[in-house]
């Protein structure tokens, strides 16, 4: 019969021996980015082989780049707050402006569809009362009323009318 001898734990030592590295780890990553540049690098240009134009701050190697200069941009001043703050207004008013003619437009489309409609009914009434023999209506209590000739001559009067008014 076989025994099983207990391993030692293989994992203790490497632990301890990263544990010793971790401190010259931080020292060594401390270094280098003390030694790294802290401004910005240039701005490049290049062609690449197809023709096209890139730019960037670290062109890929078996190219011939140029540096680009860039220009140094003043910090914003009064005056342009007081720029921006006059085109944020103007902005404003135009927007405004188009909401005013939106809505002016809405309101005449309306108006012209009424006129459209109420054209239609009164060329529709002044057919009726030209072509139709007889014309009646029937009042509130439910009793059928005829229009006499004088009535339906001034009916047909005044629908003309409306005919000229809305159409």
């Amino acid at each position: 019969m076989y025994r099983s001898i207990p391993l030692p734990d293989s994992r203790a030592p490497a632990r301890l021996r990263y544990a010793r590295l971790y401190p010259a780890a931080i020292l060594l990553m401390s270094g280098l980015l003390a030694a790294a540049p802290t401004t910005a690098s240039g701005v490049y240009k290049w062609v690449d082989e197809k023709g096209h134009v890139h730019y960037g701050d670290r062109p890929p190697s078996g190219v011939t780049p140029t540096e680009v200069e860039l220009e140094d941009r003043p910090a914003p001043t009064a005056t342009d707050a007081r720029r921006r703050e006059k085109t944020r207004r103007l902005l404003n008013a135009i927007e405004s402006e188009r909401k005013r003619e939106k809505e002016a437009s809405a309101r005449e489309q309306a108006r012209a569809a009424k006129r459209e409609r109420n054209c239609a009914l009164a060329k529709r009434r002044v057919e009726i009362l030209e072509r139709a023999n007889s014309i009646s209506f029937t009042a509130d209590d439910g009793e059928r009323t005829y229009l006499s000739d004088e009535d339906r001559a001034a009916a047909l009067a005044q629908a003309k009318k409306l005919v000229r008014e809305w159409c």
